[in-house]
């Protein structure tokens, strides 16, 4: 039983991983990245400073943030 149990989860934890847009509200708030794309998306914070803030290294990482929270 032990083992069959083990088998399994050793099986499962092969996976790809998670999701990382759903995992996101882990590391930042959900408000709170809402608020940074809406902020930079208007002009008021720089594209720059929002990758920083986030912990983005690339632009289409954030691009695909703002499509997954409907915003852009």
């Amino acid at each position: 039983m032990f083992d069959e149990e083990l088998t399994r989860l050793r099986e499962i934890s092969k996976g790809a991983g998670g999701d990382f847009y759903l995992t996101l509200p882990a590391r930042v708030s959900k408000r709170f990245a809402r608020a940074l794309v809406v902020s930079t998306l208007e002009g008021r914070t720089l594209h720059r400073d929002a990758l920083r803030l986030l912990g983005f290294s690339k632009l289409a990482t954030f691009n695909e943030l703002s499509q997954q929270l409907g915003i852009a």
